[in-house]
């Protein structure tokens, strides 16, 4: 793949300003991340989502109409700190709250809840929505360290649609736990990720991984997935992993 950038350390930040300004009619760039260009005419639950850089075309390309208020953009592939997820908050809250939505994981976890208190702190209510939605990243028994992935997608949709339509922020919040609820999905890569400096994993040729996240980075169950010829042993490598998990056809995803 040929690439053109400048320096990579300032990757993350060129792409978002480019992005803000290339579609400028639509959102604006703000210290931490990106909102939406028109604030709404009333108050309005703010919806949030975020995380690091590199898994385009969240989280900024989410802004729009009936999904995010803004979002929070971190580093390549780093959770975005707690200044910037204020940061971004004050420049979304239009009066009826904000709600952070974003993946579990434990920097995301720590920053967006710090950013939350600071802001309840100024009375500004803020809520937190984690999704979980990766099968093969924990049991159901321990669901609540599961990772967000694709999933993302289905939630954040939820909430903006919610608040699109006027609900408050409990309601908003609720829908989104339980849209949260009800998503499962396990990850599936045929190539390692591509960094602005040359790619630190790889898989050998006509090979894939399930299990992997957004990162490519295998799962706690998966560790060592199959990695088989793609095409008919596609299937099989499949069910390979989703034994390792104890799940066979039929058997309810939880």
């Amino acid at each position: 793949m040929t690439r053109i950038f400048n320096d990579p350390a300032d990757f993350a930040e060129e792409a978002l300003a480019g992005f803000c300004d290339l579609h400028s009619g639509l959102v604006r760039q703000v210290p931490g991340g990106a909102v939406r260009r028109h604030r709404p005419v009333g108050p309005k639950v703010a919806v949030l989502a975020g995380g690091g850089s590199g898994h385009y075309p969240a989280f900024a390309g989410l802004i729009g109409t009936g999904l995010a208020d803004g979002a929070v953009v971190g580093n390549i592939f780093t959770s975005p700190s707690a200044q910037q997820a204020y940061s971004v908050a004050k420049a979304a809250d239009s009066g009826a709250g904000v709600v952070f939505t974003y993946g579990n994981y434990a920097g995301d976890v720590l920053n967006f809840g710090m950013a939350s208190e600071r802001l309840a702190a100024e009375g500004i209510p803020a809520e937190n929505v984690l999704v979980t939605d990766d099968i093969a990243s924990a049991p159901p028994s321990e669901s609540d360290r599961r990772r967000g992935i694709a999933g993302d997608f289905t939630v954040f949709k939820i909430m903006g649609a919610a608040a699109e339509a006027g609900a408050g922020l409990a309601d908003v919040v609720r829908l989104g736990r339980k849209a949260n609820s009800r998503t499962r999905t396990i990850g599936s890569a045929f190539a390692g990720c591509t960094f602005p400096v040359p790619t630190l994993r790889s898989l050998p040729s006509r090979t894939s991984r399930w299990g992997s996240a957004w990162e490519f980075t295998a799962s706690r169950d998966c560790s060592t997935p199959p990695c088989r010829p793609r095409g008919s042993s596609a299937r099989s490598s499949f069910r390979a992993c989703w034994r390792r998990r104890r799940l066979m056809p039929g058997t309810a995803l939880r």
